[in-house]
């Protein structure tokens, strides 16, 4: 039951990945979109490619070997995916060049 649960908490993080990467994609064809997702335009491939896709087959790996050390990397990624919701990559481009006078 414990890894049913973790399973589940780790598919989140694709899912929230998902639907914003599809919703920024959209923004990015120009359809009117909220700002949110307007904002998320830059990161769009990253959410679909390391937060959707790399969460949901890293969770297949994990399971497929059964032991408890490989949803470490799902964990990760979707932590990753997190971190560019909440703050996208053009801040943390911004961050990475001048890391002491990042805001």
């Amino acid at each position: 039951m414990a890894f049913s649960l973790l399973r589940v908490s780790l598919i989140l993080p694709a899912v929230l990945s998902l639907v914003a990467g599809v919703l920024s994609g959209l923004a990015r064809l120009g359809i009117a979109m909220p700002p949110f997702f307007v904002m998320l335009v830059g990161v769009h491939g990253a959410l679909m490619v390391g937060g959707f896709f790399g969460t949901l087959i890293g969770l297949e790996r994990a399971v497929a070997l059964g032991r408890g050390w490989p949803y470490l990397a799902p964990f990760l990624s979707g932590i990753a995916a997190m971190t560019l919701l909440v703050w996208p990559g053009e801040i943390w481009g911004r961050c990475c060049w001048r890391w002491p006078r990042c805001a």
